[in-house]
């Protein structure tokens, strides 16, 4: 269970690192931010998986699907997400590492981010994991009955970018 959730907590960071800036360009601290699209805004692409440690492209057969939005079938019901701008989400092949990812930009400190996550995850009945924090960047794990969650948050160039990394159980 340990391995797993750190290949959640890994993939969520190599996606975060891996994932190009988005948005309009505007860092301004004063623009509130926008709660999570339910639905996907253009159609979807396919795209090589990012690597992840165990050295395979991540899902069964190195492929994943990157929509605009959240993700077709992402579970918003049973996983909140902190209020954000969404960039992109991808779906996982079935049997690969993840399920689904979600990358958010959100405006605030990396920790309150992951606090804001963190407090909305356990109202929703998931139990708080591993934690790493360093300046630049803090990683959590989570998990449910149904689900487990790697949640990263990082400093770009552009401000804050979050990934949310899905597996169903």
């Amino acid at each position: 269970m340990r391995t797993r959730l750190a290949a959640l907590g890994a993939a969520a960071l190599a996606l975060t690192l891996l994932t190009g800036c988005g948005g309009d360009g505007d860092t301004s601290a004063d623009k509130p931010a926008k709660a999570p699209t339910t639905a996907p805004t253009t159609a979807p692409t396919t795209a090589p998986a990012p690597a992840n440690p165990g050295g395979d492209a991540g899902a069964a057969g190195g492929r994943v699907i990157v929509q605009q939005g959240l993700p077709t079938g992402f579970p918003d019901k049973d996983v909140p997400l902190i209020d954000a701008d969404v960039v992109n989400g991808t779906v996982g092949e079935p049997g690969g590492r993840y399920d689904w990812s979600v990358v958010l930009q959100p405006k605030g400190a990396l920790e309150d981010l992951a606090d804001q996550a963190t407090a909305k995850l356990e109202a929703a009945g998931f139990t708080s994991g591993a934690k790493t924090m360093q300046e630049n960047l803090q990683v959590r794990t989570f998990r449910s009955a149904s689900y487990e969650v790697g949640f990263t948050a990082t400093h770009t160039g552009d401000g804050v970018l979050v990934t949310y990394v899905v597996k169903r159980k």
